[in-house]
């Protein structure tokens, strides 16, 4: 692997590396608990996120959302290029939350220059500057090409199961309360063993599980903006304490009340 530009700093992680001979190991879904954005530069291959394929191409910049269950699937060995960063959604401008928040997964932006340079000026400033001085440069650029999705973004077309993606509607609209498999199936008019079915195909994962991961995504991300953790289960879910507790510490490796302590690069590596 050949690294152009790297920092890793206390909300943000940043790589511009390329992969010669191709990605040796095959990808399985995963999902982050902050913002992830991949800016594509060479190589054949698909982005796989929440049941949806899409294409990538030459400068496809590609927005992965908390708690998004994704992979990138190669089709051939060959050069692979690309930026790869991992932010702290609060220490971005509040006016473009909406924007992470959309159901946004993959720009095509090889026609815009300004945000092709705003990348590049990102290796540039890495190698001039350091610490907390060059995590503020970084975060600026990101911002701007957050700006560029929402002035002159051509959002690319995907692939998707269409049952696939109405269960997935259907658990985000009730992830706060009971879900019930069986009055899922019900109002999908499919069997339980159909929709795991689906649910491994795609995602890798149980329908169970993945109601699980989602629910802790945001019971995180609440404790880390200052809730208490035995106030917020319920909210998010989960009907006792104790099983959230268990399935907290089981998921990320700490438990609820040790979360607030985290800083970025404990998330990524946990």
């Amino acid at each position: 692997m050949d690294t152009y530009g790297k920092f890793s700093g206390r909300n943000i992680i940043y790589s511009h590396s390329q992969f010669p001979e191709g990605i040796p190991t095959k990808v399985e879904p995963h999902s982050h608990e902050i913002c992830e954005l991949i800016f594509w530069e060479d190589g054949d291959a698909e982005y796989l996120v929440e049941g949806k394929e899409y294409k990538l191409s030459k400068y496809s910049l590609i927005i992965t959302r908390p708690g998004d269950r994704h992979r990138i699937r190669f089709r051939k060995k060959g050069n692979y290029k690309r930026y790869d960063i991992l932010v702290e959604e609060k220490k971005l401008f509040r006016s473009i939350n909406h924007i992470i928040s959309n159901d946004i997964d993959v720009i095509n932006f090889s026609g815009n220059r300004i945000v092709i340079q705003l990348f590049q000026k990102m290796d540039f400033y890495c190698e001039h500057f350091e610490g907390d001085e060059l995590e503020r440069i970084l975060i600026n650029l990101i911002n701007e090409v957050f700006y560029n999705v929402h002035i002159s973004a051509e959002v690319d077309t995907c692939k998707e199961n269409p049952i696939l993606k109405k269960a997935l509607e259907y658990i985000q609209e009730n992830l706060t309360t009971h879900i019930d498999i069986e009055d899922l199936c019900h109002e999908l008019y499919i069997s339980k063993s159909y929709l795991h079915k689906l649910f491994v195909k795609y995602l890798r994962i149980s329908p169970k599980k993945y109601i699980v991961s989602k629910r802790l995504i945001m019971a995180q991300r609440a404790i880390r903006a200052g809730e208490k953790p035995t106030i917020i289960y319920s909210d998010c879910g989960f009907s006792d304490y104790s099983s959230f507790w268990r399935d907290y510490k089981k998921h990320f490796g700490i438990t609820p009340s040790e979360e607030q302590n985290r800083n970025i690069t404990h998330v990524i590596r946990s």
